[in-house]
């Protein structure tokens, strides 16, 4: 049916430090890469969260991704949003 992707344009720390790369969401799947970018495909961190509403004709067949310090660069987010279609949509749109 769709997907919501939202990031937070600042944040404020009290009592505690700020760990950009904290994986708060213990269902997300997450990826590390060794540049340092972060790449999500579900779930949350200190600064981008994503959610999905299935709909009601049956599988969901959108996807979402969010990578985090893109292209090796700290403050560069990429965000994409891929609509599957056919009887492997869902697969595809992934």
């Amino acid at each position: 049916m769709g997907v919501c992707c939202s990031k937070g344009t600042g944040i404020t720390v009290e009592n505690g430090t700020d760990d950009s790369n904290e994986h708060r969401d213990r269902e997300a799947e997450v990826r590390d890469t060794n540049d340092g970018a972060i790449i999500r495909s579900r779930g949350s961190s200190k600064h981008v969260s994503m959610a999905i509403k299935q709909g009601k004709k049956g599988i969901n067949q959108d996807a979402m991704t969010v990578w985090e310090n893109f292209g090796g660069e700290e403050d560069m987010i990429f965000c994409g949003v891929f609509d599957g279609h056919g009887p492997m949509g869902h697969k595809i749109s992934r």
